[in-house]
């Protein structure tokens, strides 16, 4: 236990019969020494003991706080949402899920928003539509390829990209296990968006509100970009 003068200064080393006085004292007694040093006294009392084993042992201390990461975003308004995003003229989109009701609704939906939809038959056509196209949405099924992303050799590509190309496609991953609109989750995952495949009912809305916090966050960036001619 280390005390510190308030007047001198000096540093001065409590023992354990020290430490026994002040769990003994009530709450709101102090207890007053004299510094060996300048005679100043010193006034302490329970709270100092507790500070400074804290300070003593940081290590137990950091070892008891758990920090857990942010809870998923409510979703309970998207059933009527009418949140404005501007709509793309005539963009490319790109999907990569099973032939299924939803699939259909999904390219439905991004044709309303302005957006062309390509379903490539094979990974090997998806590839090769990404090495020489270019598609403003790329669109994922968690299963598309196995049983889980980590299977998906599309995946691993997207994530393979520079920047410069990267930062120029709203990348989406749909799958039951995915969160909606869970921005830590797509961020551990290197996308730009999760939607869990019960929610793409809904998927007009999320999508107008994740096009327009896209184009918020990398317009400016990518005008800025655009106009230097040295990049």
């Amino acid at each position: 236990m280390i005390i510190t003068c308030n007047h001198c200064h000096k540093k001065l080393k409590g023992n354990d019969k020290l430490r026994a006085s002040l769990e003994q004292l009530p709450p709101d007694q102090p207890l007053r020494l004299k510094c060996p040093h300048c005679g100043h006294v010193i006034s302490l009392n329970r709270d100092f003991l507790i500070s400074n084993q804290a300070s003593e042992d940081p290590g137990d201390q950091s070892r008891s706080v758990q920090v857990s990461p942010p809870e998923p975003p409510d979703l309970n308004w998207l059933a009527t949402s009418l949140h404005g995003a501007r709509e793309s003229s005539e963009a490319q989109a790109l999907i990569l899920m099973k032939d299924s009701e939803a699939r259909t609704s999904l390219g439905a939906t991004l044709e309303e928003l302005g957006f062309r939809p390509f379903f490539p038959a094979s990974i090997n056509e998806a590839l090769e539509r990404m090495r020489s196209g270019t598609y403003a949405v790329v669109i994922l099924h968690s299963r598309h390829e196995g049983e889980t992303l980590s299977d998906s050799t599309f995946h691993d590509f997207i994530c393979s990209l520079n920047m410069h190309r990267r930062r120029t496609i709203l990348y989406i991953l749909v799958g039951p296990e995915f969160k909606t609109l869970y921005d830590l989750e797509a961020l551990s995952l290197s996308a730009n968006l999760t939607i869990n495949e019960q929610e793409l009912r809904v998927a007009r809305t999320i999508l107008r509100l994740a096009l327009s916090q896209y184009h918020e966050l990398f317009d400016p960036f990518l005008e800025e970009l655009a106009a230097d001619p040295n990049h």
